[in-house]
């Protein structure tokens, strides 16, 4: 099997069996320097798990419960009880990180077998959440909307990928308590772990897709899908941007991808007056 887009098998997160509906958007915030680089390169990048900000992201529940438990066990000598022998304390330390650098290592295997590429998905339309302008932007920075019905397609069916991608994966993430011993009697699975991530992040609202390998790419961080050239993507720019920036980024966009869209945003900015404008 190989990555073109007719023979690459996709399967559905197991863990939700409901599909993207013709109401709904993706979005993803934007740093200004990648804003840049999709309308100029136009295409989209799947970072391997181990890129990402959380550094589970990509594990098996295993990978997961080795680190909580070693991580816990990892101590200093000073934190244990000075009334037993400080010879088994240090021993019982020592094992432990030792522990914990074996499942780090395990952990980075796994993670490097898959790229993901995560989207906001609101099933109602288009809209902005104040929490990830904070957490994922700048005022320097957009947000991309584009049909979920159209980037499911795109993603999918007509975009092929290299040769070493053997697996498709799609659907909404799964947020839990990886701290809960509730978390770790869950069945689990190779597709299932792709789609993990800690109930702190639920705000996400995440829907991802993933592209699985058998074995570690070498140096290969990320892996890009090449847009159709009339791909239309509706753009905003943050509540706080700047107006010399709006008009510039503005430019570039017309320049590169001239029926794409870019309009202020609808939240009030901390120049509230200059945003009704």
């Amino acid at each position: 099997m190989s990555g073109t887009k007719d023979d690459l098998e996709w399967i559905k997160n197991k863990n939700n069996e409901d599909d993207v509906v013709d109401t709904g958007y993706f979005s993803r915030y934007l740093s200004i320097e990648k804003f840049l680089n999709l309308i100029v390169n136009n295409h989209l990048r799947f970072s391997r798990f181990d890129m990402f900000d959380d550094p589970i992201e990509g594990g098996t529940q295993v990978n997961i419960q080795d680190i909580v438990t070693f991580k816990d066990e990892s101590f200093n000598v000073e934190d244990y009880n000075p009334n037993i022998v400080l010879e088994l304390i240090e021993g019982y330390i020592k094992n432990a990180k030792s522990s914990l650098e074996k499942a780090k290592e395990e952990l980075e295997i796994a993670q490097s077998n898959g790229y993901g590429l995560c989207l906001y998905y609101n099933e109602n339309g288009i809209s902005e959440s104040r929490i990830m302008w904070n957490l994922y932007s700048n005022p320097l920075g957009v947000v991309m909307y584009i049909p979920a019905l159209y980037l499911d397609d795109l993603l999918r069916k007509r975009i092929d990928y290299p040769d070493f991608i053997t697996q498709g994966y799609y659907g909404r993430a799964n947020y839990e308590d990886i701290f809960s011993t509730d978390f770790f009697t869950k069945e689990s699975d190779s597709k299932t772990r792709f789609f993990t991530k800690d109930k702190s992040y639920d705000h996400e609202k995440e829907y991802r897709y993933v592209l699985a390998t058998k074995e570690t790419i070498g140096d290969t961080t990320g892996i890009y899908a090449r847009l159709p050239e009339n791909t239309i993507i509706d753009f905003r720019a943050h509540p706080d941007m700047p107006i010399h920036v709006f008009n510039d980024l503005k430019s570039i966009l017309d320049k590169y991808s001239p029926k794409s869209t870019f309009n202020r945003s609808k939240l009030f900015g901390k120049d509230v007056f200059g945003n009704l404008k």
